[in-house]
């Protein structure tokens, strides 16, 4: 784990948040590196390990304990249970979380936005919240209103914190489409998401922060 604070120049919102993403069942080793300041705090997807009801409740408890006057969440691929598709979705209790996909939040005057959905075009089948094609990814991003300040997704967009690492080979795992629909997002400070283990890391690219922060800890202020 790391802790990395960037400054983020832009209008006067006084917000510091905290990103954390791909915990995978191991949430308790980061109580100690949230900051105490945070204002809001956001966890990007794949909160789970083993996909069992109590280690949900577990994070649940934790997520509501830690500081940050507002806890956003986002699905990954491996969280099973939180998938609304699953008949167990109806047994989570998110009071005192704000669970995002596909809809928008304004916290002291930011337009958050967040979406679960995540492409997975070699694993067809097995996986939360994901599709397989850029067709599809063209429609799911394209519902990101014009004026949201804060993306948050659990994947990457192409090229950008996206890269693996496998043997002899390199391959970029991020959707084209969530790129080319944040090349219109003229509002945009912040996009937030994890999944790519390997390619951890904060860029800055024509003035948009990008947090890959799976199995890390990032803070902002805007």
């Amino acid at each position: 784990m790391e802790s990395i604070t960037r400054i983020i120049k832009g209008e006067k919102f006084g917000l510091k948040i905290t990103h954390i993403s791909d915990t995978h069942g191991k949430h308790l080793n980061f109580t100690h590196s949230i900051p105490t300041d945070t204002d809001v705090i956001v966890h990007s997807g794949d909160f789970l390990e083993y996909n069992l009801p109590e280690e949900a409740k577990s994070f649940f408890a934790w997520f509501r304990s830690i500081p940050g006057r507002h806890k956003i969440l986002i699905g990954g691929n491996h969280d099973y249970l939180l998938d609304p598709e699953n008949n167990l979705y109806e047994e989570m209790d998110l009071t005192g979380i704000h669970f995002l996909t596909g809809q928008s939040i304004e916290i002291d005057g930011m337009t958050f936005y967040g979406d679960s959905q995540v492409l997975m075009k070699d694993y067809a089948y097995g996986s939360a919240f994901s599709y397989q094609d850029e067709n599809e990814g063209e429609t799911i991003w394209s519902k990101i209103p014009d004026n949201t300040q804060v993306l948050i997704t659990h994947g990457p967009p192409f090229d950008i914190l996206d890269k693996v690492e496998h043997y002899d080979k390199t391959k970029r795992l991020g959707c084209k489409a969530l790129k080319k629909r944040i090349e219109d997002l003229t509002e945009l400070k912040l996009h937030l998401f994890g999944h790519v283990h390997q390619a951890r890391g904060n860029k800055l690219i024509n003035g948009v922060q990008f947090s890959n922060a799976a199995t890390g800890i990032f803070s902002y202020e805007i």
